[in-house]
């Protein structure tokens, strides 16, 4: 088992902002320096008599207010595990000082930051890394994108690991972690998950309890992890019963990890606001940007999720999942998904989902479920819709949001929810029957970008109970397609369900021209959609909403307009309504120039070989860098190779394998490029390959 330590010791409104901002506020007390070039033996209480180690600053017994300043930059590997909390208004801080690079820690088979049981604590202004740690196999055939072992909690170590623990569940402040603040941080490539949050441990059965509260994130860069990028849960008893509460995620850049870029489970209270969350789910199917499961009053809201992928659909497999923007999944209740925009994902730009877990858990129906003025632009390239219903999410509401749809594979609707389009919904054996209220939608179809693909508009089986009125419906091409248990082609067909009886077809007459960004989707002064919405805040959960996606106040006429903008009669030039972190800059960097596979096909028992280009921020090779590489087998649920390579003068590392095992593909992860030991510093932001595979036949 893992841990319990490395040190062996033993109400909801629209946006939900009260919950309370517990940004810190430093008082007095006692700073202690650390430097690469110090000594153990000083006092450690000035720039001229710093420590060294991190086992010595671990070691410090910290009272409020104190200060942990890493020299600037200084490399540790190692971890660094306070063991003592400060108190509210006096965080104790984990900080830099000096000039150049942030300091780094480096884990090695460990968290470079390790908070167990410790609350007040600020990290702030470092560089966390990790090495020497085996990623995870993942589930039989990558269905799920999941560790292979369902407790990898237990010995998995994070980047950066907050933890409440405690091995009997009667604990109580001994087992809870309050108010932890992470900021202007870089957390990335790790062999797990960036940044972990847990309360106590997933699985019952582990015996490990504890509680996560009031955990700010904010103004990180979390990139190029082997599974989430950031992800914070709790012991799962499958029920309403959440032992974190109030976690806020905001203005994170969340990028290029394997898996998911932010995903939070098992609280009560969580927002999730002005973050990017893009180009995730490069190894793990089923994974998406920005999404919640098992949590109640969560508002995702302003936030930028696109290119969002599962490796699945490039190796035209039919069970390749999500990939999408957005998600309130699995017993998701009071939350909304509002003013973000999501584009160009694989999958969903948002998905609502109910599936019963079994298992004789009262777990999880998502009710009250509010998708409302989002923008969607190009998702659901691969799979499922722009705005996606899986089972009996009862009920929903999906208002006020602007789609365009480019049709970009063919029919396909023996996949998951169909062929696609702006809307999809479908149920599946247990996952019960939805209740869904659409109204105010602006629906564009464009069939022209990628003629001869399935331009359906909406796709769905017909099972559950929908409501549907006042949307608009645009197809650019001119060839409408409904599918809802069979194929509509024409307007009075659509109104003949029942649905849209104030519904219209046709151009809706927009600012700008499709495809160019949300601003583009603002109305012209001669739309036909101002002041044709509905007011639907008798219905819907908790009220229509003071804003459209832009801030202008709602409505503006007499009525309200369709669509997630709202007419005024002046223009915003906003795109996005994010404000992440930017990418931090090192230099020297090296990074992954290319991955080359020098036999894609292979026969059983041959050699399947390959190498690894590592070059410079200027393009060129960097020779002596050390390159792990990890393959999965075809199964993807172990891992079926593992070596490591030091590139060459040409900056190749050349690796190769005997394929003794079982035909199919073998789907290499995330390269690691190790920097720890020279002056480079590798930024996987810069990765021009990150993931191959090859075919045993």
């Amino acid at each position: 088992m893992k841990r319990p330590s490395m040190l062996q010791i033993t109400i909801q409104s629209w946006v939900l902002l009260a919950l309370v901002a517990f940004v810190p506020t430093l008082a007095s007390g006692t700073a202690y320096y650390v430097s690469c070039t110090g000594s153990d033996s000083n006092n450690g209480t000035s720039t001229s008599t710093p420590w060294a180690s991190l086992s010595k600053a671990s070691s410090q017994a910290y009272l409020p207010g104190d200060q942990v300043l890493l020299l600037d930059g200084c490399v540790w590997i190692g971890t660094f595990q306070p063991t003592t909390s400060g108190s509210s208004g006096n965080p104790i801080t984990l900080s830099n000082y000096g000039s150049g690079a942030l300091p780094r820690i480096v884990g090695n088979n460990a968290a470079a930051v390790y908070l167990l049981n410790v609350s007040y604590w600020t990290i702030q202004n470092v560089d966390l890394s990790q090495k020497g740690q085996t990623p995870q196999a993942l589930d039989s055939g990558n269905q799920h994108g999941k560790d292979s072992d369902q407790h990898a909690d237990t010995y998995m170590w994070a980047v950066l690991e907050i933890r409440g623990y405690s091995s009997s569940s009667a604990c109580t402040t001994t087992c809870t972690v309050n108010n932890i603040t992470v900021q202007n941080t870089v957390i990335h490539d790790g062999q797990w998950i960036g940044l972990f949050a847990e309360g106590g441990y997933y699985n019952q059965k582990d015996n490990g309890f504890g509680y996560v509260n009031n955990l700010l994130v904010q103004n990180n860069e979390v990139r190029g992890n082997q599974a989430a990028g950031i992800q914070t849960e709790a012991t799962f008893i499958g029920q309403t019963n959440f032992n974190d509460a109030n976690m806020q995620f905001l203005n994170n850049y969340v990028h290029d990890n394997a898996g998911d870029g932010i995903v939070f489970s098992q609280t009560n209270g969580a927002l999730s606001q002005g973050n990017r969350t893009s180009y995730n789910g490069h190894v793990r199917n089923a994974r998406v940007g920005n999404w919640t499961w098992n949590a109640q009053n969560v508002n995702i809201q302003f936030n930028e999720s696109d290119h969002n992928m599962t490796p699945l659909s490039d190796l035209g497999d039919t069970h390749a999942r999500d990939g999408g923007g957005y998600d309130m999944d699995l017993g998701t209740i009071d939350s909304y998904v509002q003013y973000n925009y999501s584009h160009d994902n694989y999958g969903e730009g948002t998905l609502i989902l109910t599936w019963p877990v079994g298992y004789g858990y009262t777990c999880c129906t998502s009710e009250n479920v509010t998708v409302r003025y989002n923008v969607y632009e190009r998702d659901a390239q691969k799979q499922a819709g722009a705005i996606t219903d899986f089972g009996g999410v009862v009920p929903g509401y999906i208002y006020g949001n602007t789609c365009y749809n480019v049709a970009a594979r063919p029919d396909s609707t023996g996949a998951f929810n169909g062929t696609g389009g702006c809307f999809t919904s479908s149920i599946y054996a247990k996952s019960g029957s939805p209740t869904l209220y659409i109204y105010n939608n602006n629906f564009i179809s464009d069939p022209t970008v990628n003629p001869g693909s399935d331009d359906t508009i909406v796709w769905g089986d017909g099972s559950g109970t929908f409501t549907w009125n006042n949307n608009s419906w645009y197809d650019i091409g001119g060839t409408y397609d409904w599918y809802w248990s069979g194929d509509i082609t024409t307007f009075s067909g659509w109104q003949a369900k029942g649905f849209d009886s104030a519904g219209i077809t046709g151009n809706p007459q927009l600012h700008g021209t499709v495809g160019n960004g949300p601003a583009a989707y603002q109305l012209a002064s001669s739309s036909p959609l101002i002041d044709k919405g509905a007011n639907v805040g008798s219905i819907v959960y908790g009220g229509m909403g003071p804003r459209d996606y832009f801030g202008t106040l709602t409505p503006q006429g007499c009525c309200y307009d369709i669509g997630a903008a709202e007419y005024s009669g002046t223009y915003s030039t906003m795109e996005s309504p994010a404000t992440p972190v930017a990418h931090t800059s090192f230099s020297p960097s090296i990074h992954v120039d290319a991955i080359t596979m020098n036999t894609p096909s292979i026969s059983k028992g041959a050699t399947a070989s390959w190498t690894i280009t590592v070059k410079d921020a200027n393009g060129v090779a960097v020779s002596g860098v050390p390159v792990t590489v990890w393959l999965l087998n075809q199964s993807w649920n172990a891992i079926d190779y593992t070596a490591t390579a030091t590139t060459n003068s040409s900056g190749v590392a050349s690796f190769s394998t005997n394929a003794t095992s079982s035909t199919g593909n073998y789907f290499l992860l995330l390269p690691y490029v190790d920097t720890s030991l020279t002056s480079y510093y590798y930024d996987s932001y810069q990765n021009r390959a990150w993931t191959t595979y090859f075919s045993v036949h």
